[in-house]
């Protein structure tokens, strides 16, 4: 995607997919998310591609449906620690980062991008909070937040992102089919939309909006939008491969944008390991570094020594 269309998504992306295959300021907030997401988010995944249209013609709404949960209950986690990140707009770290990343149900995520002389971005989610760091020298800080303190974090320092939004794009949280109101997509018989109506963090109205390929069966890209039908996130997905293990299917290519805060990026997997037997939960620790306050953007400045961290 072009550099000069990148914010210009709209609503999901309706072109033909690629042939399958696999701080404290605000400035600097948006920059390490926006960096670091690029996210999210496995063994190895197989190289095996999706037949042109797995999916009879006929496939009600309901089967649809239970096709992708099918899918998705077989991904409880994933890993992939051969990431390529290339970001857009207000977080320029760097032209490119590597990057590892993991995902697993229900909000665990960890997004670790260096460049050569070091760690650059740490960004991650657990149960209890997420959290984001970025190397800076002069004001250097760990943010953080608690779930349940989402809204608030966000009147002190404007987010683009929700750590459950992104893990839901990454395709591990199981599809509620009593909440999807169906549209057919208006110029391709073989896409549909999945409409959804939520609620932000601060209590106000917002859509999900979904792309399904209903011949391939798979998802190919998401919209959320504001009550006032302003495109707060967008996630496009391609490169769909199947693990030979598993039988499951990933996106390898993904491409994250915040229109309204010019913030986004492209991630590009290698081979994506599901459901690693090694993934622990140290892996979703909040990072200790050394001589870096915790700022806890929700609440209270948190001391050294809070609980649930761990050093890297």
């Amino acid at each position: 995607m072009a550099q000069d269309g990148f914010w210009n998504w709209g609503r999901p992306t309706i072109a033909t997919e690629a042939a399958p295959r696999g701080t404290t300021s605000r400035r600097a907030f948006l920059r390490t998310v926006g960096g670091a997401i690029s996210a999210s988010l496995v063994g190895c995944t197989s190289k095996f591609g999706l037949r042109k249209c797995e999916l009879a013609a006929d496939m009600t709404h309901p089967d649809l449906v239970a096709h992708l949960n099918g899918n998705i209950d077989q991904i409880n986690a994933w890993r992939c620690m051969h990431v390529k990140i290339t970001p857009h707009g207000g977080m320029m770290l760097a032209p490119s980062l590597s990057a590892n990343m993991a995902v697993e149900r229900p909000r665990n995520f960890r997004l670790q991008a260096s460049i050569p002389t070091g760690n650059l971005v740490d960004l991650g989610s657990n149960d209890e909070r997420f959290w984001f760091w970025m190397r800076n020298d002069e004001e250097p800080a760990l943010l953080t937040a608690r779930h349940d303190c989402l809204a608030a974090a966000q009147r002190q320092l404007p987010m683009p992102f929700e750590p459950d939004w992104l893990i839901e794009a990454l395709g591990v949280i199981p599809l509620d089919e009593n909440e999807i109101e169906f549209e057919k997509h208006p110029t391709d018989p073989k896409r549909v939309f999945f409409r959804r109506k939520r609620k932000a963090p601060d209590g106000s109205s917002v859509e999900l909006v979904s792309t399904v390929d209903t011949c391939r069966g798979v998802i190919v890209d998401h919209s959320l939008s504001d009550r006032t039908g302003k495109i707060v996130a967008l996630a496009n997905m391609g490169e769909h491969e199947r693990d030979g293990k598993t039988g499951a299917i990933l996106p390898h290519h993904v491409e994250l944008a915040w229109p309204l805060a010019k913030v986004g990026l492209k991630i590009r997997m290698g081979a994506i390991e599901i459901n690693p037997e090694t993934l622990s939960a140290k892996q979703f620790a909040m990072p200790e570094i050394a001589n870096c306050p915790v700022y806890d953007i929700g609440g209270e400045t948190q001391q050294a020594g809070h609980t649930g961290r761990a050093k890297v």
